[in-house]
């Protein structure tokens, strides 16, 4: 199984709480403003994150247990020095 790591304490990020208390500490805010048409329709089922300031996005189910590997690499390739997928 792959889970998500905190790099800094090694940490398995295994809820929304711990990932969204290491996204906000990095400067990664929920982002509630308009979206893209394209994204919009979305909205219901899924959160997004952007850094302030910045313009790339991360998007998540809204349900932790939907969270899948493209997830975690989403998150990972934005935030490259703080988290890391491991193999358990």
């Amino acid at each position: 199984k792959k889970v998500l790591i905190f790099k800094t304490t090694g940490e398995i990020i295994s809820s929304y709480d711990r990932l969204e208390s290491k996204l906000f500490a990095l400067g990664w805010h929920r982002y509630t403003g308009e979206l893209e048409p394209m994204l919009a329709f979305d909205r219901e089922r899924k959160q997004y994150f952007h850094p302030k300031p910045g313009s790339c996005f991360i998007s998540l189910p809204l349900d932790f247990d939907k969270l899948r590997i493209i997830h975690l690499y989403g998150i990972v390739v934005q935030t490259r020095t703080a988290f890391a997928i491991r193999e358990i």
